[in-house]
């Protein structure tokens, strides 16, 4: 373990995060797996009239792999334990403290990854590794696992919109950085709805709207999360807003 590692890592996963003052700002996050329609639909919205009122942040994903010299996204899997729990929570840190830059100077916020991505793609990886953690190695895991689970509510609470990508709607561009296994965008898919449902329970689904993007013309997702936006801008807030009426997808059939 190096220089980035060391520190004490109990101590440190037993630190929490605040979330600034939110203000007026509006805080739309994306979540799903790899090559499902997030940055494109990310882009269309910030070439509307109201998502020129919103700024955006870099990955922390990339950004903190690139400064810990891991050129891919499967480089992680060299890490050791203790080395990987680190490195998701410099990852997660970043995320929320490029956030909450933003809103501090009372940005409205538009995001690619949320805490559900954060937390599932730490529940895949060590669900890897578990058959073969020792028990300090486990004890540090369900430390950080404990971590994860209160500041993915901490953070979703501030969340206006979730827009959550199914994975298979289409074929996924080819990517040098991220896992292009389809077996693994399979089972991120399904941590990220597990979790999705997770939280909108413990949160509550009225105040935890989630639209899901299930089609593949990315005007259409775009014009969606515009109406979102603007309905929730036109509001001031969420509560009592039945988002079902608003999203893209299939709807049942009307009864003759």
């Amino acid at each position: 373990m190096d220089a980035r590692t060391t520190g004490g890592l109990s101590e440190r996963l037993g630190q929490t995060l605040t979330t600034e003052g939110d203000g007026m700002s509006m805080i739309i996050q994306f979540t799903g797996s790899g090559g499902t329609g997030k940055t494109t639909t990310k882009d269309l919205f910030l070439a509307s009239k109201i998502g020129e009122t919103f700024k955006t942040i870099p990955s922390s994903a990339r950004a903190v792999s690139k400064e810990w010299g891991l050129e891919t996204e499967d480089a992680q899997d060299n890490l050791n334990v203790g080395e990987f729990l680190l490195f998701q929570r410099a990852v997660t840190e970043r995320f929320i403290d490029d956030v909450n830059a933003l809103v501090a100077q009372g940005e409205n916020v538009i995001t690619e990854r949320s805490m559900v991505d954060h937390y599932g793609y730490t529940i895949l990886k060590w669900a890897r590794r578990s058959s073969t953690l020792d028990e300090l190695e486990e004890s540090a895991v369900l430390d950080f696992q404990d971590w994860m689970h209160d500041t993915a509510i901490q953070q979703l609470k501030r969340v206006d919109i979730l827009a959550f990508f199914p994975s298979g709607i289409f074929t996924p561009p080819a990517d040098a950085f991220r896992t292009n296994r389809e077996t693994e965008r399979v089972a991120v898919d399904a941590i990220f709805r597990g979790l999705l449902w997770k939280f909108q329970q413990i949160i509550g689904g009225q105040s935890f709207p989630i639209a899901t993007m299930n089609v593949e013309d990315a005007i259409v997702r775009g014009n969606h999360l515009i109406a979102l936006a603007e309905r929730v801008q036109e509001e001031a807030e969420v509560e009592n807003f039945n988002s079902a009426a608003l999203l893209p997808g299939p709807q049942k059939p009307t009864a003759a």
